[in-house]
């Protein structure tokens, strides 16, 4: 990936290229669920095909003019998705939701479509940011101004996993509170635990992020959306439930592949 000056440099440029590549990926796999699924995606309602296409290319478009670390945190901070804020739940894109089917409950289509892709595409933003938070982890530890040459690979590799760790535990945390959704990757989670070997934990991450990009159209219901109320949000709903799992799997999923490039990297260095 090209040589390094400081660990600075080998930070931020492996992290840029890595979340450009990690978003663009992620809208890839959204859009092919959305368009190519051969069943209704939610009950019975089918995403609005035209919706879809503007929305990803349009953002699609934005991912790839990213070129420094600033523009990627405007872009994070841009399309996060906060579903809660100051302890409660963020309403806006909920209340565009109702007044829309209050107005025309016939045509929904459009702004459902809308909703899950925004809900998907903060999702995407949230997994990103959290593995790009072990950069700031390991600049602060590590120093900014370390020298390429003179990092200690066992140092960096503790501290990826120490935060690999701490995103597993969340994960281990929400499938002991969904048991009947947590057995179906219950050996994965299993790896994700105790296994030290990087391709297991990848291997185990796409299954686990299989079964959370397929229970949203297996388990939520179109009525389940159109009853999310923007005055008294249901923390115990299914879409608030399934969608906080959604974003710990790929927060988990996003930080193991940022940390394998890392660690990658850095034992081409140590053998060359």
């Amino acid at each position: 990936m090209g040589d390094y000056n400081l660990l600075q440099d080998f930070v931020n440029n492996v992290s840029q290229e890595w979340f450009k590549k990690f978003f663009i990926d992620k809208l890839d796999l959204l859009k092919n669920g959305l368009l190519e699924a051969q069943q209704d995606f939610i009950g019975d309602f089918i995403p609005d095909v035209n919706v879809t296409n503007q929305l990803l290319a349009n953002i699609k478009k934005q991912v790839s003019e990213l070129k420094t670390h600033d523009q990627i945190d405007n872009f994070i901070k841009k399309n996060s998705l906060q579903l809660k804020v100051d302890g409660g739940f963020n309403s806006e894109i909920q209340s565009e939701l109702l007044n829309t089917i209050k107005e025309n409950p016939t045509n929904i289509q459009e702004k459902i479509t809308e909703l899950i892709i925004k809900m998907q595409i903060g999702n995407i933003v949230k997994s990103g940011s959290k593995a790009l938070e072990i950069n700031a982890i390991l600049l602060n530890k590590l120093g900014n101004d370390t020298s390429f040459s003179e990092i200690d690979r066992e140092d960096i590799t503790y501290i990826l996993d120490t935060e690999i760790s701490k995103s597993v535990e969340k994960l281990k945390n929400w499938s002991s509170q969904n048991p009947e959704q947590a057995e179906n990757y219950e050996e994965e989670l299993k790896i994700l635990l105790s296994s030290d070997n990087s391709e297991k934990k990848e291997e185990a991450c796409e299954i686990i992020e299989h079964y959370f990009e397929t229970i949203i159209g297996n388990e939520i219901e179109e009525e389940d959306l159109q009853k999310l109320n923007p005055d008294d949000m249901d923390e115990k709903s299914k879409v608030i439930i399934f969608n906080d799992g959604v974003m710990i799997a790929e927060e988990v999923s996003a930080k193991i592949r940022l940390s394998s490039i890392f660690k990658k990297i850095l034992n081409n260095k140590k053998t060359s």
